[in-house]
């Protein structure tokens, strides 16, 4: 099965067995995902990414010590990790995620939730405290300095980000973390919810799936038989 998948990811794995490759690893997710109900799944505390916590502390220990070196690695790394966490959840786990089935995109919103929760706060938190601090430090934020207008402008697209993060997004991941928790949850409202978090991540409305494709009867044949027409021949 591994030597399959490589075969595949190398593109060396003919077309014909692509399909057989998919159910068999279909097949051998099914226990995992038995395994990943929402209701036994450890408390939301136990479940939330704490080591992003060291970031705030670098900012702080930067302060204190009044690092700029300290301060500009914390600003950039936690800018790159928090572009990065943004682009692969929309570009990477978005298409898979509409892919899965009712129950299993449950069980992945259930446990994607809480570990991304204290991750996109704390990483938006500090790199727009160590930014503002950095332009403090490098004179940027005088009168007169060319800098000082694409940083006040740069702090007005910030404040958006993080009114619209704080007020819209993080609070409807939560009210879907805990929907999905309930014993019988409403998978109406978790949609509409998701729906609305999009609209705002993207820009513009956005639908659950495509017309005449919904997501509970994709299976994995279909999505081998998708991925074979789209590749090259």
């Amino acid at each position: 099965m591994v030597v399959a998948a490589g075969r595949l990811v190398a593109g060396r794995l003919p077309a014909t067995c692509m399909e057989g490759v998919v159910s068999a690893m279909a097949a051998d997710m099914s226990p995992i995902l038995a395994r990943a109900n929402p209701q036994s799944a450890p408390g939301l505390a136990r479940q939330l990414t704490w080591w992003v916590l060291a970031w705030p502390a670098a900012v702080a220990a930067a302060l204190a010590t009044r690092s700029v070196h300290l301060l500009d690695w914390t600003h950039v790394m936690s800018g790159t990790m928090w572009t990065g966490a943004d682009l692969f959840l929309g570009f990477i786990l978005s298409p898979v995620m509409r892919r899965l089935a009712s129950e299993q995109r449950r069980a992945v919103i259930s446990w994607l939730v809480p570990r991304t929760l204290a991750l996109h706060a704390c990483l938006a938190a500090t790199t727009g405290t160590a930014g503002w601090f950095l332009a403090e430090r490098m004179g940027f934020l005088v009168a007169g300095s060319p800098a000082r207008p694409w940083i006040f402008l740069a702090l007005a697209v910030l404040a958006v980000l993080t009114v619209q993060g704080l007020g819209i997004l993080l609070p409807n991941n939560l009210r879907i973390y805990l929907e999905l928790r309930r014993p019988q949850p409403d998978m109406k409202k978790v949609p509409r919810l998701n729906r609305i978090n999009l609209t705002f991540a993207i820009g513009r409305p956005a639908t659950s799936a495509p017309r005449g494709r919904p997501h509970a009867t994709t299976s994995p044949a279909r999505v081998a038989r998708s991925f074979c027409a789209a590749a090259p021949a």
